[in-house]
């Protein structure tokens, strides 16, 4: 079931991430020397290779950590494969626990990058009000206060209300101590409804795609991406 969830979504993910990058390009937020990656709930770790497709596309020769924190260790396989296929370019770490306890068993937060990919919405689905708002609060409060300045935070979720509007609670909750650039991003699709956001130029898939009868590729491009800049 994981296998086959891979490699119908992540073509699709990872093409939206590099989207959300390739928009940033000239910002400082994407000039960076060294990406020290945090991917919330990472899954099968569709942004790392929206990043590297990023950064390859665009020459961008830079030191990149990526640390993959999901409480599912059934994706520890998939992980295995990741670190072999990236082990001449990047330091991986896969950790399986709870990513608020991870964090909060630190003693330094340096990350600048933090990606949260279609995590919000199963937030929603899956818990009540008051579970919801307790998440935002540990995001905020455990996870993104620690952030320095300069920090690059990305929410890639699906385009509907019932994810947008969280959003402005989260940038509201992180404005109380923090300075911050915001930007809101569509694709085209979907077409029933223009929200979401500054439309992006393309929807389609950046990767070149294998025919297999065991899975669909899914396309096109349609989520709305959230990005906090923390200056």
């Amino acid at each position: 079931m994981i296998n086959c969830y891979t490699c119908s979504y992540n073509y699709k993910y990872a093409s939206e991430i590099f989207y959300a990058f390739n928009a940033l390009v000239s910002h400082p937020s994407t000039r960076k020397d060294t990406f020290k990656i945090l991917s919330i709930g990472c899954g099968a770790c569709a942004d790392l290779f929206g990043i590297h497709h990023f950064l390859t596309t665009n020459s961008r020769n830079v030191q990149l950590t990526y640390t993959g924190v999901d409480y599912n260790d059934r994706w520890s396989n998939i992980h295995r494969v990741i670190d072999r296929i990236f082990i001449s370019y990047y330091q991986t770490e896969f950790i399986y626990q709870n990513a608020f306890d991870y964090i909060d068993g630190l003693d330094t937060v340096d990350f600048n990058v933090m990606i949260l990919q279609y995590i919000l919405n199963e937030v929603i689905k899956n818990n009540n009000q008051d579970g919801i708002n307790n998440f935002i609060d540990k995001l905020v409060e455990g996870v993104i206060e620690k952030l320095p300045s300069g920090s690059l935070i990305i929410f890639n979720d699906i385009n509907h209300k019932c994810v947008r509007d969280y959003y402005p609670i989260i940038a509201r909750k992180v404005k109380v101590n923090n300075s911050i650039l915001e930007a809101y991003l569509r694709f085209t699709q979907p077409t029933t409804h223009t929200f979401g956001g500054n439309t992006l130029p393309s929807d389609g898939l950046v990767f070149a795609t294998h025919a297999d009868t065991r899975f669909r590729v899914k396309s096109p491009c349609s989520s709305c991406i959230y990005i906090i800049y923390k200056q």
